[in-house]
C-alpha cells in the first residue's frame, strides 16, 4: 500500500470508530497484527458510544429486579471497554505528534525492509 493511500475501513464501523480509523490509517501504515488491534479499538469506541447512548436514554440509575435503585449495568461495561481501548491503543505504540509520526513511519519502513531481506533492523 502506498504511503498516501488510505486503507479501506472494515465493514460495520460506526461514526466514532470510522473517524478514528481514518485519522490513523491516513498518516500511518500498520502491520497485519497492528491492523487487528486498530480494528478492535475502533469497534470498542463504537460499543462505548452505543452503551453510553443507552445510559443516556435509561438514566444512570435504573430499577433493579426487586424495584430497588441500581447503577445502570452499562456503566460498568463502558468502564471496562474504556480500559480495553487504552490497552489496544497502547499495543499500537502510536507516536505523539507529527514529527513522531514521521519517525514512526521511517522506523517501520526500515524494519519492513530488513525483514524482507533477512537482516536485523537497527
Amino acid at each position: 500500500m502506498e504511503e498516501n493511500e488510505t486503507e479501506l475501513p472494515p465493514d460495520g464501523l460506526g461514526p466514532r470508530g470510522l473517524a478514528y480509523w481514518e485519522a490513523l490509517t491516513g498518516p500511518m501504515v500498520f502491520s497485519v497484527s497492528e491492523r487487528e488491534y486498530l480494528i478492535e479499538a475502533c469497534r470498542t469506541l463504537d460499543r462505548i458510544d452505543d452503551l453510553s447512548a443507552q445510559v443516556k436514554t435509561d438514566g444512570a440509575v435504573i430499577a433493579g429486579s426487586m424495584g430497588q435503585k441500581i447503577l445502570h449495568p452499562a456503566i460498568a461495561e463502558v468502564r471496562m471497554l474504556q480500559a480495553s481501548f487504552l490497552r489496544l491503543v497502547g499495543a499500537l505504540n502510536l507516536p505523539e505528534d507529527a514529527a513522531a509520526t514521521e519517525k514512526f513511519r521511517t522506523a517501520r519502513a526500515k524494519a519492513g525492509a530488513a525483514a524482507r531481506h533477512g537482516l536485523k533492523a537497527v
